[in-house]
């Protein structure tokens, strides 16, 4: 299973398609605290289905980044000239 964020394009998301998105088969709504966006887990073909049914929502799958840990590498500084100006 994947997880997918859902966008609405426009002002509102119709109620009926809050509805199909909650009662499609082989998806979980996992987070819709954003009235505009929710994050889905399920199926690539059940995503796939439900997203040729939805007008104005773009279907992406999810990204994650680790954070980023302390860095090992040594920056040298530059070489001061010892040359009065």
């Amino acid at each position: 299973m994947s997880r997918y964020v859902l966008l609405f394009q426009h002002a509102e998301p119709k109620s009926e398609d809050l509805e199909r998105i909650a009662s499609a088969p082989g998806v979980t709504v996992v987070d819709h605290t954003v009235n505009k966006a929710m994050l889905l887990e399920g199926s690539d073909e059940a995503v796939a289905t439900l997203r040729d049914q939805l007008e104005g929502w773009v279907v992406a799958k999810q990204v994650t980044y680790p954070p980023p840990g302390p860095s090992t590498e040594k920056v040298a500084k530059p070489e001061e000239s010892q040359d009065p100006p």
